[in-house]
C-alpha cells in the first residue's frame, strides 16, 4: 500500500482558492520628467494679460570699416528687431470615483491615482519641451549634428565637447553657473562611462591617475538612478538624465534604435506660464513634486443628486514653450543635438 492521499486538496477546496490582495503597492517604473525644462528660461504671464506673448531681440551690427569724412555728418545707422510669438494653451485630465469604490477599495485609490496623474502631467511637460527642441533643426540646420557620427554611431566625449564649442563659437552663453545643460538617456551615459569609443579612452586615462580622478569617474560610471546629474570633465556641460529623449528605430540602415542627446545654452527655449487660479503647481517638472488636486467625500449636487461620484483627482495647467527670436538662419538657435546608437537597446 502507498501513502494515504489527502481527500481534500487545494484543487477542490473553494475556500483555499481565495485571493488576498496585498495592500502595499509595488512601485511602478517611472522615468525623470524634468530634464528638458532645464533648457528653458521661464516667463510668467499675469492675469488679465491675454494668452499671447511676443519676444524680441535686436539684430547684431557688423563692423563698419568706412572712415568718416571730416565735416560730413553722414547717415544714421538702423538697428532692426526680430520677434517670436507664443500662445498659451491649456492641458488637463482627471479621474473620478464612485463613493462606493472609495469606501470599499483596500488602498487609497484616489491618492494613488493622483500620483499617476502627476506623472502624466510631468510626461506631458517633458514632451512639449522636447518636441520643441527637436523642431529647432528645421529653423537652423546646424542644430542637428548627426554628421559628426558614423557607423557604429557611438557617442564619444570629444563629440560632446565639439557640440558645446559650436555654441561657444557663436556667442551662446552658459545656461547657469558657467555650465551648459544637456538631456541624455542613461543608455548613452553607459557608453560614455564604458569608454566604448576609442576616442573616449583619453579622458579615462587621465582620470585613473589620481585619487580625485577616481572619484570623478565614480560620479559618472557609478550613478545608480536617473535623478543624478552627470557632469563630464572638460566639457562644461551638466547632463540631466531622462528616458524620454527622441528615438529613431532602424537608425542609419541598422537594426538598432538611436537615442538623441541634447546640449543647450541660455535661452535655448523660453517657457511661458499663465497663472490661472486653481492651476496645478508643476514646479520644475519633476513628477514627484506635482501634487494634483484631490477632492474626497464630494457633496451631492444638481448634476449628481445622490453623490454617486464621491471623489476625483485632476490636474490643469496653462503654458507654452517656444524658441527665441532670430529664427530661420544658420547659427540662430542655441541648441545642438545628435543621435547615437547605445549598447543598451
Amino acid at each position: 500500500m502507498g501513502a494515504n492521499p489527502a481527500a481534500t486538496t487545494v484543487g477542490n477546496t473553494l475556500t483555499a482558492q481565495a485571493i488576498l490582495f496585498d495592500s502595499e503597492l509595488i512601485p511602478n517604473l517611472k522615468g525623470e520628467t524634468n530634464a528638458f525644462m532645464e533648457f528653458a528660461v521661464k516667463r510668467v504671464q499675469g492675469e488679465g494679460t491675454g494668452i499671447n506673448r511676443s519676444f524680441f531681440q535686436y539684430e547684431e551690427l557688423g563692423s563698419d570699416l568706412s572712415p568718416a569724412a571730416d565735416g560730413n555728418i553722414g547717415d544714421p545707422e538702423y538697428v532692426g528687431q526680430l520677434t517670436q510669438p507664443a500662445q498659451i494653451g491649456e492641458w488637463n485630465n482627471f479621474c473620478n470615483f464612485s463613493a462606493f469604490v472609495t469606501a470599499s477599495a483596500i488602498d487609497d485609490v484616489v491618492g494613488n491615482t493622483a500620483i499617476e496623474l502627476g506623472y502624466q502631467a510631468g510626461q506631458t511637460i517633458s514632451e512639449l519641451y522636447s518636441e520643441t527642441l527637436d523642431g529647432l533643426s528645421s529653423l537652423d540646420s546646424n542644430v542637428n549634428q548627426n554628421a559628426l557620427l558614423t557607423t557604429p554611431f557611438l557617442l564619444s566625449w570629444p563629440v560632446i565637447r565639439t557640440m558645446k564649442n559650436q555654441l561657444v563659437n557663436i556667442g551662446v552663453q552658459p545656461r547657469r553657473d558657467s555650465e551648459f545643460v544637456g538631456a541624455i538617456s542613461p543608455a548613452v551615459v553607459n557608453d560614455l562611462a564604458n569608454a566604448t569609443s576609442t576616442s573616449a579612452q583619453t579622458i579615462f586615462d587621465l582620470l585613473k591617475f589620481t585619487k580625485e580622478g577616481h572619484a570623478k569617474f565614480e560620479e559618472i560610471a557609478g550613478v545608480y538612478n536617473q535623478t543624478t546629474p552627470i557632469r563630464l570633465p572638460g566639457t562644461a556641460v551638466c547632463f540631466y538624465q531622462t528616458p524620454f529623449v527622441h528615438t529613431t528605430a532602424s537608425y542609419g540602415s541598422t537594426a538598432y534604435t538611436a537615442y538623441r542627446t541634447y546640449i543647450g545654452g541660455d535661452f535655448g527655449l523660453i517657457g511661458v506660464w499663465l497663472t490661472v487660479p486653481g492651476d496645478t503647481d508643476l514646479g520644475d517638472g519633476d513628477w514627484r513634486t506635482i501634487e494634483c488636486k484631490v477632492t474626497e467625500n464630494a457633496a451631492s449636487s444638481a448634476y449628481d443628486p445622490v453623490a454617486t461620484i464621491g471623489a476625483w483627482a485632476s490636474y490643469r495647467f496653462h503654458q507654452t514653450v517656444t524658441n527665441p527670436p532670430a529664427y530661420g538662419t544658420l547659427n540662430s538657435q542655441r541648441v545642438r543635438f545628435i543621435d547615437s546608437i547605445p549598447a543598451i537597446q
